[in-house]
């Protein structure tokens, strides 16, 4: 806004989102006795976010970056909120564009949609057991349908400790899935090595590989042990003749206990997220948070008379 209205700036509504889905719940007894009693069940939960439309000033609007490298969008007729980054220069059916004496791919020049970074699917699978004084219940929990940009990628490539780097031994290698451009159309790329792929200035510390944002978008989905807890109540015989205590109970208790992750996902857990004060910087992971954590738990309680 022009500073000769009185004003540096406007704060105004630029778009719209909108959100719809699903939710349901079940649970059943499988068996109630004097000794046993098991209920098991589970919830599940769709969601579709979207953004309806933005000002046509705003072809999208950035609602967490990570430097410079990739980020947390809105943009309109797409879900809400993507990731956006770089990607490699690709051919019409997909294939990574190699040079033809070097092998080395390009990244492309401009940043484009490369995932979803709200989960879709939610499931949730519980049960309660109880067997005489014992008693104990579990939740797993499903996360799917979406994407994680892990920043932490680029950092473990260029220190040589991160998985990418060694899976072919930092030796020379054809860049998988690739094509070159012979003069006269595109040919599948099956003998043009990279020939710096090995040593620390090689292509793995570089820009084209460090700075593509593709590189380091996986699937987030997950399995996780959410929680886990077991339970004893102490016979009343056990408690003394006098009665003033009427109930004792120890417990333990325990919380994001085991995860299992999608098979491109070998950098951290999807919650981990690297938003900080910035509720909206999902879809973003790195090294600028606490790492994610399992948490131990145990209680007594006393119940008195009165």
């Amino acid at each position: 806004v022009s500073s000769a209205t009185g004003f540096t700036g406007l704060r105004t509504n630029t778009g719209q989102t909108q959100s719809s889905g699903i939710e349901t719940a079940i649970h059943g007894t499988l068996v109630k006795n004097k000794s046993w009693s098991v209920i098991v069940g589970g919830n599940y939960a769709y969601l579709d976010n979207k953004v309806n439309y933005i000002s046509t000033s705003l072809p999208r609007i950035p609602l967490a970056t990570y430097g410079s490298t990739a980020g947390s969008y809105a943009v309109a007729s797409q879900v809400f909120p993507v990731i956006m980054g770089y990607d490699y220069l690709r051919d019409p059916q997909g294939h990574v564009i190699v040079d033809a004496s070097s092998g080395l791919p390009t990244k492309s020049d401009t940043i484009s949609i490369l995932g979803n970074a709200t989960p879709k699917h939610k499931l949730g699978v519980d049960a309660a057991v109880r067997f005489k004084n014992f008693s104990f219940s579990i939740l797993f929990e499903y996360r799917g349908g979406y994407q994680i940009y892990n920043a932490m990628g680029p950092e473990l490539d260029w220190s040589g400790t991160g998985y990418r780097t060694a899976i072919y031994n930092r030796q020379r290698f054809v860049f998988p899935n690739s094509v070159y451009w012979d003069g006269a159309k595109y040919v599948p790329n099956t003998n043009i090595e990279i020939k710096n792929g090995n040593g620390n200035n090689g292509f793995w510390t570089d820009g084209i590989n460090r700075d593509v944002s593709s590189n380091y978008v996986t699937s987030a989905d997950f399995w996780k042990l959410r929680e886990f807890s077991i339970a004893y109540d102490v016979p009343s015989s056990f408690l003394g003749k006098t009665k003033v205590i009427k109930g004792l109970r120890i417990s333990a208790q325990g919380r994001n206990l085991f995860q299992w992750m999608a098979k491109d996902n070998y950098y951290t857990d999807p919650e981990y997220s690297d938003a900080g004060n910035d509720s909206n910087g999902i879809g973003l992971t790195g090294i600028g948070q606490t790492p994610p954590s399992r948490y131990y738990g145990a209680t007594i309680s006393v119940k008195f008379s009165q």
